[in-house]
């Protein structure tokens, strides 16, 4: 079933690659990504976001209106350098196309520690086996 499949890679580091804009001081143009390229197909119907289990209130306001696309298209996107790339805004842009927005996280009410912000995706989409650099 697809939730067993979503189960399964999770518990395994192994099936994705995980990239992300840095640290304050070196994010992409002021605002901070991250990305997970996976390395099997699946359909993706939501993401959870979680928020820091610790941290002050201005910590947990960063998980408010967290835009989540989805691409079935990952090679187009990551490859060669763009997989160390800090230029991820330049890297969607270029490909805009092959990205489906799947929704943002609420923008309003307060945000706990440690709590769990799930994003509904409005139709399945299929992520590509396409390994990075290749």
């Amino acid at each position: 079933s697809a939730s067993r499949e979503a189960r399964d890679i999770e518990s395994r580091e192994s099936s994705y690659r995980f990239f992300h804009s840095g640290g304050e001081s070196e994010a992409d143009g002021g605002f901070h990504w991250f990305a997970v390229q996976l390395n099997e197909t699946v359909l993706i119907r939501s993401v959870t976001v979680k928020v820091r289990e610790v941290g002050s209130s201005t910590d947990f306001l960063r998980a408010k209106g967290i835009e989540i696309f989805t691409s079935n298209r990952v090679q187009a996107i990551f490859s060669g350098d763009h997989c160390r790339s800090k230029g991820m805004s330049r890297q969607y842009e270029d490909s805009e196309a092959y990205w489906t927005k799947c929704g943002q996280t609420d923008k309003k009410g307060s945000i706990t520690a440690g709590e769990s912000l799930k994003v509904d995706c409005p139709a399945p989409a299929a992520e590509e086996k396409q390994p990075c650099g290749r």
